[in-house]
């Protein structure tokens, strides 16, 4: 459960800048999280502030909003990858938790283009 908040991972924990507090993420098992419907509902739950937050959880929606504005300009090569990896499959599988999320964070649309650009850039 805790290992799904990369997902939006995934979005964006790492954005923080704070190195041990990214570090402490890098080597979740992202694809157990996202295969697991449990796991990664608890996470988009949270971010969504419909459920109760891990502390993992709450890094991950303290730093949504920072993940967007700088499309993941500070996050390191490994960082980006999983969130990448972590926006896609929402954006594939989860298509309207994706766009709550988004709404959630991004209602005016200011960010998406540059965030939609750096997922594209891999």
């Amino acid at each position: 459960m805790q290992l799904a908040i990369c997902f939006c991972l995934l979005l964006v924990v790492w954005v923080r800048g704070e190195k041990e507090l990214l570090k402490r993420y890098e080597y979740l098992n992202l694809d157990s999280i996202l295969k697991n419907p449990r796991s990664l509902n608890n996470y988009i739950n949270c971010v969504l502030g419909r459920g109760v937050c891990t502390p993992q959880g709450l890094d991950l929606k303290d730093n949504i909003p920072l993940a967007l504005r700088t499309s993941c300009t500070d996050c390191s090569e490994l960082q980006k990858k999983f969130i990448r990896k972590s926006s896609k499959f929402i954006i594939t599988h989860r298509p309207e938790d994706w766009e709550l999320i988004v709404q959630k964070y991004d209602p005016k649309g200011v960010y998406r283009e540059g965030f939609y650009k750096f997922l594209d850039s891999d």
